[in-house]
């Protein structure tokens, strides 16, 4: 990094950034909007560094990013992290394939030229006033790491961008890396979370395909229907049916992981929210990546509504199916919303109070599951079934133990616990790891 900067150059070149166009949110971020406003005013140097490097600290984010393994300080890091996680019309362009056309990619240039100078005016600023704060702050949370799309690609732009003194001059690679990974929080994690806005989930549940066991017939459905949707094909809403501990959640939440690199985002929509689907949808479907949204245990009381905007979204509004966006739920209910006696019985069984159109009140509720073109049944399993389950995952956490005893204990256990299930089984496992069990205790 360079250090050709006097010391009274810094402030000049920190406010150089109210000059940027594309890359303008970045002044909104905390804690760059304060240094921006800092260096406008005369805020003394020792004062505006510091400030700038308890902000870094609470910026729990960065302690786990892998650009730290290659920033020479804590302030080139964060500065890299947020050009890779700014979303404009630039980096929009390359997650969606497209071609931004020379005067977009002059502007991005000229930004990311801005703000590699301002890089090296902090750097040279904390060198001069000899303030600094050590990488190994962050680097042992950094080896735990946490899910990243591309990571490799990722790590190998921030070692450009660490080692190159103008940003500039990596527009183009910078380009095609927004177009492999995409941009904005999607280059960040796999899953996101909808509460009233989009949420990074930061610690998703790492479960993997190769975790789970059973049920491979199902889940091979789940697989082949995504892995159309990450290729542009025709691809269908999935409801994925079955009783409890059957693994239906698991199965989607491991899509991340199998198709993040392709281009899959994995975003969980409470019940509560399904009034805003729409509004998830509208935000989802300009992207150049594919979205499954994704609804856990979903069914309805008899008095509930909100079915009626999950029907619209599904399939029965004006406005086309997003091509990038699928829904896949899943439910307890085979046809999600709870039936009364009251709802079958005809004009003549009917009392005044019941309603004058039964049937249609019925084929109401019974239609919003017809609007998933495929539901997938996850049955309880069988005896044997479950068994094969408790021995692939005794064989997966390394427990060696008899199968006859095993089986013996497993069978036990599903009787005291919640009965036969996939759930059960791998409850089952996780509670023999690290025992010594007495031979006398079957």
């Amino acid at each position: 990094m360079s250090t050709e900067h006097p010391l009274d150059s810094w402030q000049s070149s920190i406010l150089d950034l109210r000059r940027l166009t594309l890359f303008r949110g970045l002044l909104s971020r905390s804690p760059l909007d304060r240094l921006v406003e800092a260096a406008a005013g005369t805020s003394e140097p020792y004062s505006l560094l510091s400030e700038w490097i308890y902000r870094l600290t609470e910026e729990r984010l960065l302690w786990r990013s892998p650009t730290l393994r290659y920033a020479a300080d804590p302030w080139e890091a964060w500065l890299i992290d947020a050009v890779l996680s700014d979303d404009n019309l630039w980096t929009l362009s390359a997650e969606r394939g497209e071609e931004p056309g020379g005067f977009l990619d002059r502007l991005a240039a000229h930004d990311l030229t801005l703000i590699s100078r301002a890089r090296g005016a902090l750097a040279v600023l904390a060198s001069t006033l000899q303030i600094g704060l050590p990488l190994d702050h962050w680097q042992a949370a950094d080896d735990a790491g946490f899910p990243v799309p591309c990571r490799l690609e990722r790590e190998g732009i921030a070692r450009a961008l660490a080692e190159r003194r103008d940003w500039g001059e990596l527009a183009g690679e910078l380009f095609r890396y927004f177009r492999r990974a995409g941009a904005g929080p999607f280059n960040q994690v796999y899953t996101f979370y909808w509460d009233g806005g989009l949420k990074p989930i930061f610690n998703p549940d790492p479960v993997r395909f190769e975790h789970l066991k059973g049920y491979e017939r199902e889940r091979e459905q789940v697989i082949n229907n995504t892995q159309r949707l990450v290729q542009g094909l025709p691809a269908h809403n999935l409801l994925l049916y079955g009783d409890r501990g059957t693994g239906k959640s698991a199965t989607v939440k491991a899509l991340a992981y199998r198709f993040g690199d392709l281009g899959l985002r994995l975003v969980e929509v409470p019940k509560s929210a399904l009034g805003q689907l729409k509004d998830v949808i509208d935000l989802l479907s300009p992207r150049g990546l594919s979205f499954v949204v994704f609804v856990d245990d979903l069914s309805f009381e008899a008095n509930e509504t909100e079915y009626k905007e999950l029907k619209a979204c599904l399939e029965g509004s004006l406005q086309a199916q997003a091509r990038n966006v699928r829904l896949y739920a899943t439910s307890n209910r085979r046809h999600l919303i709870k039936e009364e006696f009251g709802d079958r019985k005809s004009g003549a069984w009917g009392t005044a109070a019941d309603d004058v159109r039964s049937q249609d009140t019925l084929q109401e509720k019974l239609s919003l599951a017809d609007r998933f073109a495929v539901t997938i049944i996850f049955p309880t399993p069988s005896q044997t079934e479950y068994l094969e389950i408790v021995y692939s995952l005794a064989a997966q956490y390394g427990i060696e133990l008899d199968r006859q005893r095993l089986a013996t204990l497993a069978l036990r256990w599903a009787t005291w616990q919640n009965g036969r299930s996939a759930r059960t089984a791998r409850q089952f496992i996780e509670s023999l790891v690290g025992q010594t069990l007495p031979p006398d205790s079957v």
